[in-house]
This record gives C-alpha cells, sequence and structure tokens, in this order.
C-alpha cells in the first residue's frame, strides 16, 4: 500500500509540472486496456480485467471486459460491460467517472459454484505518458448479488478495491 501512496504522489506532481496536452478522447477513439489489483498476496487476493472501449461521444466510453479474480481458495470469471466519462481538463491528467456491470462463474474454493452479478461504481484519474498511452489508478466499489467476497473467515457481498491501469489508444 506503501508505494501506491507514493504512485499517486509522483503522479500528481508530474501532472503539475507536465505542460503537454493528454490525447483528445474524441469521438471514434478505441482503447485497449489492462487493470486490476492486489490486496493480499499471501492470500493470493487480487483481480485482473482486460478490456476494450468506444468512445461514443467526446470523452464518454462505452466498452466490455473479461476478467479473473482470486481470494484465497475462491475464485472467479467475470465477462461486463462498462461506461465512463473523462472530465477533458485540457492536460495529461484526466479525471474520470465510471460505472460497470459484471456477470462472473464464481467458484467459493470448497467446490460450490454459483453464477453472480456484480455493479461496479468507480472514479479515479488518468496519467497520459504520451498522447495514446495512459495509465491510471481509481476506487472501485463492488456491490455483488451473493456474497462472494471473503474478509477474515468472512462472506460479504461488497468489496473496495484500489485498481491500477494501462490504456492504450488508437
Amino acid at each position: 500500500m506503501k508505494a501506491v501512496k507514493w504512485l499517486v504522489v509522483a503522479m500528481a506532481i508530474a501532472g503539475l509540472c507536465a505542460t503537454a496536452s493528454a490525447a483528445r478522447m474524441e469521438q471514434g477513439t478505441q482503447e485497449l486496456n489492462i487493470e486490476g489489483s492486489a490486496q493480499d498476496l499471501d492470500e493470493l487476493e487480487y483481480n485482473v480485467s482486460v478490456g476494450y472501449g468506444y468512445f461514443v461521444a467526446k470523452d464518454a466510453m462505452i466498452g466490455g471486459l473479461v476478467g479473473y479474480e482470486a481470494e484465497g481458495d475462491a475464485w472467479a470469471l467475470t465477462l461486463g460491460a462498462k461506461a465512463e466519462y473523462n472530465f477533458d481538463m485540457v492536460s495529461v491528467m484526466v479525471p474520470f467517472v465510471g460505472i460497470g456491470i459484471r456477470w462472473g462463474y464464481a467458484d467459493d474454493g470448497n467446490g460450490n459454484n454459483d453464477d453472480t452479478y456484480v455493479i461496479t461504481p468507480n472514479a479515479g484519474v488518468k496519467y497520459f505518458v504520451t498522447d495514446n498511452l495512459s495509465v491510471g489508478l481509481r476506487v472501485q466499489y463492488h456491490k455483488a448479488d451473493i456474497e462472494r467476497y471473503k474478509y477474515e473467515d468472512e462472506w460479504k457481498d461488497t468489496k473496495t478495491t484500489l485498481e491500477l491501469d494501462t490504456r492504450f489508444y488508437f
């Protein structure tokens, strides 16, 4: 977690010092991304997703993603849709808000399998390294229809993650 704090500080300083503009997220722009988080490497608690997005209007993107989540012996495969709105500040730092919905096939680690749906509202900031490449950090809330997230031997239907992503625009 300490490394993530330093990453946030470095991104903020770089954003204040930068004079270049971020890539314009105009209608028709496409993006490929990889995103994920790791909460507890001792327990192998992480998630990773790859996605595609299409800007349907200036700063407004819709897309899809596939992912894998693991929490100890529990795991899930996910498939979902997402929408995102970017606040164009004419800077290399671009704040955004988004929402997603994911369907997942989950296993609790004891052989109990279940279909699940998860709603994932989020907010964050992207830092444009070049006109076509960004790295980002976001807070994402997960609300599932079943108790699929394990906290200290207790199952819950919600969790909050801090996620890193890399996006390529074309």
